[in-house]
């Protein structure tokens, strides 16, 4: 089967592209029989490791956002037009409602029997989708629980709702536990509020008694990047704490550590979980909208009602007091194999090859 993927403008630094590196991966790695995969990113990228290497073509447009709108406007259509009548496809895939929209339109007025495929990363009840574009699919490839049951919520019939979760390479050894200390690290974004909510992290911090000794190594940049570290001096958190800023592959970085943190809003399906996981690190998470839930459980981490920091300081210390309760690597690494390239594309490829049956 053949199966296009179509992609928006992307800085090449978010999770998305994370997740269509990942499937390209997933797919080169245990290669189905049968499955040619490509990607087209209409709008260009910044960062193109996301894509190099990889069955990906880059579209480059105007890089003033409100420039590449008007080309979206005036050409997008006729853009993925000609990709779909060049070539057949049996699904086309898309992470972007516009975009998923107007090949569902141009496969329905050509009579093609291409199926389109809604792939959306987001929570709807955050980034909401319009109707008018949310029905325009034939199927939809949901990413977390909590997605599915919105989509079912938004009058999507649970048989065209594809479960398929992310894909996250596995990982050959653990990183290493501290001993004496305790070592924690947040990898995201640097925003204080909003979606990566890392105030609370540092206000939950905060609130450990000052004898605890805990060290929190924080990966990443944004648009918080000064103000962050100048509320945890006023916390007089910023002596436990190393700001890396942006690196462009943490993990590598990362040779000793216990726990993941992560106080998010919301997600689509956090990978850094996942990742952190697969390296036998213990999770704590705000139960937010969506995903979380879909990764954590007694095997590998615990779950905080989202903004209550006084139980976030609470997990905290509790783990530092009793770090040698903690489950063990080997059982964390185990708890998130079905997410690991083997399991996710034989469920890509199932679910695809029950949409096929029904294409007749």
């Amino acid at each position: 089967m053949d199966l296009l993927i179509l992609t928006p403008f992307m800085n090449g630094y978010g999770g998305t592209e994370k997740v269509i590196a990942n499937f390209c991966d997933a797919f080169a790695t245990v290669d189905p029989q049968n499955v040619n995969l490509k990607v087209i990113d209409f709008g260009g990228t910044v960062n193109d490791a996301w894509a190099r290497n990889r069955p990906v073509e880059i579209v480059n447009m105007a890089k003033n956002r409100r420039i590449r709108n008007v080309q979206y406007a005036l050409t997008l259509y006729s853009k993925i037009s000609r990709v779909l009548r060049n070539q057949k496809f049996d699904f086309v895939v898309s992470t972007n409602p516009l975009m998923w929209s107007m090949a569902y339109e141009f496969c329905k007025r050509h009579k093609l029997r291409t199926k389109v495929i809604a792939w959306y990363h987001y929570s709807l009840e955050r980034k909401p989708i319009r109707n008018v574009f949310l029905k325009r699919a034939d199927y939809y490839f949901a990413i977390s629980t909590g997605i599915k049951e919105e989509l079912m919520d938004a009058g999507i019939s649970p048989a065209r709702v594809k479960l398929i979760f992310n894909p996250v390479e596995s990982v050959d050894r653990p990183i290493s536990r501290s001993k004496a200390s305790n070592r924690f690290v947040y990898l995201g974004r640097t925003i204080l509020d909003g979606q990566k909510n890392i105030r609370e992290l540092l206000v939950s911090l905060s609130k450990l008694n000052a004898d605890l000794d805990w060290h929190l190594d924080l990966y990443g940049d944004g648009e918080d990047r000064d103000e962050a570290p100048r509320l945890a001096e006023k916390l007089g958190i910023n002596d436990h704490l190393t700001w890396h800023g942006f690196v462009e592959n943490p993990w590598s970085k990362i040779t000793v550590a216990d726990v993941l943190l992560l106080t998010s809003t919301y997600e689509g399906f956090p990978m850094v979980l996942i990742e952190g996981a697969s390296r036998g690190l213990f999770l704590i998470s705000s139960d937010c909208p969506t995903g979380p839930s879909d990764i954590i459980s007694r095997q590998n981490g615990t779950l905080y009602p989202l903004g209550d920091v006084n139980s976030l300081s609470k997990k905290i210390t509790n783990i530092i007091e009793h770090k040698d309760q903690l489950p063990s690597q080997d059982q964390i690494r185990g708890s998130v194999h079905q997410f690991h390239y083997d399991e996710y594309v034989n469920n890509v490829v199932k679910a695809l090859q029950e949409m096929e049956k029904v294409n007749g």
